[in-house]
C-alpha cells in the first residue's frame, strides 16, 4: 500500500515565493490594464457630452444649456441647468461621472450625487459653462466659464469640460487629496484624482469646445480656476 507523500517545509516555501513572483509581476499589469478601461469609459462619456452640447447649441444660437447658478465648484449644477443636458440626450446620469471618480465611493451609485438635493446636482466632471447668464466667473491662465460656442475663435484649444483634478496646492508638492462633506466619511471624506496612481494625479480627458476629446498628461496641465467655498481647491487642466 503506497502513502502520499507530502509536501516538505521547503517545497511550500519554494510553491509561495512563486506564486509571490507571480503576484508581483501581474498585479501592476492588471492595474493598468483597469486603468486603460476606465480612461476610455471616461473618454466616451465626454465624448457623448460635447454630442448633446452641440446638439442644443445648433438648436439654441450656439448657447450652451445654462439656467441658474448654485455653488461656484465647477462640478455644482442646479437641476435646471443639468436637466437641459439630460433633454439634449443626455438621459443617463452615469454618463456625467467618471468611472474614476465613481471609485473614490467604491463604485456605488452616483445617486447621491446626483440628488443632491431638491435643487443642485454634483456632477462627476469640471463644467466651465456659465451656469445663468449673468455668471461672469473667471480663472487663470485662460480660464473662463463660457455662454456660447461663439465665444472664442479658437474652439479646437478651449476646453470646457474636464476630469475632475483638484490640487489644495498651486504649485509643486501638491496635495490632491480634497476634504469635502460631498463624500461620506466612509470613503475617506475626500475627493481624489478621478485617474492617479495612489493619491498622485497622472492625467484627465477634456472636452474641447469643437466637440473633440484629448487626454492630457498632468504635467502638462495647469492651475485653472480656484472655487471660494468649502477647501478652495485649484482645479487643473
Amino acid at each position: 500500500m503506497r502513502t502520499k507523500k507530502a509536501f516538505t517545509l521547503i517545497e511550500l516555501l519554494v510553491v509561495i515565493a512563486v506564486i509571490a513572483i507571480l503576484a508581483a509581476i501581474l498585479l501592476p499589469a492588471l492595474a493598468k490594464a483597469k486603468e486603460r478601461a476606465m480612461r476610455a469609459s471616461c473618454m466616451n462619456n465626454v465624448r457623448q457630452i460635447g454630442i448633446g452640447s452641440l446638439m442644443y447649441a445648433g438648436d439654441y444660437n450656439n448657447f450652451l444649456p445654462q439656467k441658474t447658478l448654485s455653488g461656484d465648484w465647477p462640478h455644482d449644477m442646479t437641476k435646471l441647468t443639468a436637466d437641459l443636458f439630460v433633454n439634449a440626450g443626455l438621459q443617463n446620469p452615469k454618463v456625467f461621472y467618471c468611472p474614476g471618480t465613481l471609485a473614490i465611493i467604491n463604485n456605488t451609485s452616483e445617486t447621491n450625487w446626483w440628488d443632491f438635493t431638491a435643487d443642485r446636482r454634483v456632477l462627476g466632471y469640471m463644467f466651465f459653462n456659465k451656469r445663468s447668464a449673468t455668471d461672469n466667473r473667471v480663472g487663470i491662465n485662460g480660464c473662463f466659464f463660457i455662454g456660447k460656442t461663439s465665444d472664442t475663435n479658437r474652439p479646437v484649444d478651449t476646453a470646457w469640460v474636464a476630469d475632475e483634478t483638484m490640487s489644495l496646492t498651486q504649485t509643486a508638492p501638491y496635495n490632491f487629496v480634497i476634504p469635502s462633506g460631498n463624500v461620506a466619511p466612509i470613503y475617506g471624506g475626500a475627493y481624489k484624482p478621478a485617474h492617479r496612481v495612489g493619491n498622485l494625479a497622472v492625467g484627465g480627458n477634456n472636452l474641447y469646445l469643437d466637440g473633440h476629446v484629448a487626454w492630457q498628461r498632468f504635467r502638462d496641465m495647469l492651475p485653472r480656476y480656484q472655487p471660494s467655498s468649502s477647501s478652495q481647491p485649484w482645479c487643473f487642466y
